[in-house]
């Protein structure tokens, strides 16, 4: 019964109209955007901190930010989704080259944050709920891909997930380990597959956080797929 619509949201894109992201008023694959986020983080926190897209070693020399292999970080493989990890924030205009298989669409909170019950301070879910928005205030993003501008409204694409569990093991966030109930909001960024051949994503990202400048930061983003 799921087939039909499978194939349709592997058509690829129309670049000409800036067609190139799933509507915020539509759930990509019957799934809602929020339950998109949570799995995001599942799979960001699921593998180890050497893992990471953005690992790098500098006595070992390892840079896995150099290496096309290692843009993603999961992939929902029932809807053939691939969830990419984003750059630190301290980099402000890194540029990355991922590989990229035919017909997978690729989805990433361009701005996010999470908090759980394993971090100090944090005893309620109306305290979940005050820390993962406490950053996110004073955004303003642009989206394009290959020169295109995408219809990109931050305020719409504000999402936050339902409660959910972590486990934390890798340190990504933090040097406490354990399984903790978590919560998280960000803004979603949800690509459809992209033809074969070379593309390039690039977003811009600005934070002015009116209540606490310690959240502000700028960051120009490019992706450059080859996909195969």
């Amino acid at each position: 019964m799921s087939s039909i619509p499978f194939s349709l949201f592997v058509i690829s894109y129309a670049t000409e109209s800036g067609d190139f992201m799933y509507p915020v008023d539509t759930d990509p694959f019957g799934i809602p955007h929020k339950k998109w986020l949570a799995d995001w983080w599942k799979a960001r926190l699921a593998i180890s901190a050497e893992n990471s897209a953005n690992y790098i070693n500098l006595s070992t020399g390892i840079d896995n930010t150099k290496n096309p292999s290692k843009c993603f970080i999961g992939e929902d493989k029932v809807h053939n989704v691939l969830f990419l990890e984003f750059p630190d924030v301290e980099e402000k205009f890194p540029v990355r080259t991922c590989d990229v298989p035919a017909g997978k669409a690729i989805f990433l909170p361009i701005e996010t944050s999470q908090c759980d019950y394993g971090t100090e301070g944090i005893k309620t879910e109306n305290d979940l709920i005050s820390c993962a928005k406490s950053g996110n205030d004073g955004v303003s993003a642009s989206v394009t891909l290959d020169g295109v501008k995408g219809d990109y409204q931050v305020e719409k694409h504000r999402v936050m997930t339902d409660p959910f569990n972590i486990t934390m093991n890798n340190k990504l966030m933090g040097d406490y380990r354990g399984t903790f109930g978590a919560l998280s909001e960000g803004f979603m960024l949800e690509l459809k597959p992209l033809t074969v051949g070379d593309h390039k994503l690039n977003y811009i990202v600005s934070v002015v956080n009116p209540a606490n400048p310690v959240y502000d930061y700028f960051q120009n983003v490019i992706f450059n797929f080859r996909v195969k």
